[in-house]
């Protein structure tokens, strides 16, 4: 008899739950059980079957096994020269190709390889168990404008897969659609665009605000990782007729897409934020088809936060002004004593809040605004903060900056040039001083601007 079997049915279904997202803690729980209630007569200890099928697949290899160079004979498609933001910034190839391992038939993986010696450095295998979403994302400031229409290629492990499990790091890169065109173009994967094609893009500049993407390369991302077993899930905007991303919102600070004509809802929603002084971007996803739980997502510098939304105990807005407005979020953290922690994102521009108010409401998040405690938690957090500043020490979740000044200010969506220089140059602009400062300023107009409630958004 198992031990659960001797609790009541709905606790259970939340060990059950527990157990199923962290594996190990079921050894932790039946510990407890015993203190407790003592040793039973006929109960069974948990098992570590699980643990030993677990350490029989080769998921992902964080120190790649694969020594020798990759094989153009075993190589299905590259993408080479991408610029990567994580697990590590620096320029790589992305290759999809077929490897052979001890008493198993070739199977695909994809690697991040290096350009020079075409040895992987970062491996992942069984995509079925491995990778929990895989996204193509625009990116805020406008870079669908730009003549080189930079996106990201993001892809996220479940967590027995990262590649480093303290960090979980998930592998993005920047898509330059001008860059691939020339490669996919090149080997043959996609036909050569109609020699009008340039003239109709620039009648096109500036339709919706976005110039049309080209849609054979997504076509073809999506067909290729589709193929492998990765479902590749697309979000980049487009006046295409036939397009189902529509866009609803396009600023500097905010993006929203819209997959379904039907609907007056978002699929997508990214709005500039900060969390503490580390300037990123809040990216909030619907299910669909493709993945079927919404999610949460702040990046695209290190450490890159995700959640799914069913983690999400309730929402909250304050430090409400004239001009931006923070976002609180509880999730669920069994980690912490409490069992949730708050989030705060901070300096989102006030004109997103109906479009991000309403994208929260479709996903029935309870909105927890006037929440007396929540709002005295948040004050002591504040508190703390500061003396923390005063005392020398670093709020736990910011952006180390030995990184910024080991790799030099990154900023998403700059030009190449500026990468290979580690110059930091970009639409991001500044350093993280520069955005410490700009929230201590912020800061200052709070005080000063009269505070609005949350009904008057």
């Amino acid at each position: 008899m198992s031990w659960t079997s001797t609790l009541p049915e709905e606790l259970q279904h939340e060990i059950s739950q527990v157990i199923k997202k962290f594996p190990q803690s079921e050894q932790t729980f039946f510990n407890l059980y015993t203190h407790l209630v003592g040793p039973q007569d006929g109960v069974e200890p948990p098992t570590k079957k699980q643990k030993i099928e677990d350490s029989n697949i080769n998921k992902l290899e964080f120190n790649p096994k694969i020594t020798e160079p990759i094989s153009p004979m075993d190589t299905i498609f590259q993408l080479t020269q991408m610029s990567f933001q994580s697990p590590i910034r620096k320029k790589l190839n992305l290759v999809f190709h077929l490897h052979t391992s001890p008493n198993n038939p070739p199977q695909p993986v994809l690697s991040i390889v290096h350009p020079t010696t075409l040895i992987p450095e970062y491996t992942i295998s069984n995509f079925e168990e491995s990778v929990r979403l895989c996204l193509l994302l625009p990116i805020l400031g406008n870079s669908m404008n730009s003549k080189k229409k930079v996106g990201l290629l993001c892809l996220w492990l479940n967590e027995e897969a990262s590649l480093d499990p303290k960090k979980n790091d998930p592998i993005i890169c920047q898509l330059n659609f001008d860059l691939v065109k020339t490669q996919l173009i090149e080997t043959g994967k996609i036909p050569p665009p109609p020699e009008n094609e340039s003239s109709d893009e620039e009648d096109e500049e500036g339709k919706d605000g976005v110039q049309p993407m080209n849609e054979a390369i997504v076509d073809f991302l999506q067909r290729q990782f589709q193929l492998c077993g990765i479902k590749l899930v697309n979000y980049f905007p487009s006046t295409s007729f036939n397009s189902r991303n529509k866009l609803t919102l396009n600023t500097d600070s905010g993006v929203a897409i819209s997959q379904d004509p039907a609907s007056n809802s978002n699929s997508l929603v990214v709005v500039e934020a900060y969390k503490g002084s580390k300037e990123g971007s809040l990216v909030f996803i619907a299910g669909n088809e493709f993945n079927r739980k919404p999610y949460l997502i702040f990046g695209f510098k290190k450490p890159v936060l995700i959640f799914e939304m069913s983690d999400v105990k309730h929402i909250s807005y304050t430090n409400i002004t004239r001009l931006t407005f923070s976002l609180l979020i509880t999730i669920v953290n069994l980690q912490k004593e409490s069992g949730e922690e708050t989030l705060e994102f901070g300096m989102i521009d006030h004109q997103h809040y109906s479009i991000l108010d309403s994208f929260i409401r479709g996903q029935r998040i309870n909105d927890n605004s006037f929440d007396d405690e929540l709002r005295e938690k948040t004050n002591t957090k504040k508190d703390d903060q500061s003396n923390g500043a005063e005392g020398g020490e670093q709020e736990d979740g910011e952006l180390d900056d030995s990184e910024d000044e080991e790799d030099g200010t990154y900023q998403v969506g700059q030009e190449e040039e500026d990468l290979e220089g580690g110059s930091g140059a970009g639409s991001g602009s500044g350093s993280e001083s520069d955005s410490g400062s700009d929230m201590s300023d912020s800061g200052s107009e709070s005080e000063d601007d009269e505070e609005l409630s949350g009904e008057e958004l």
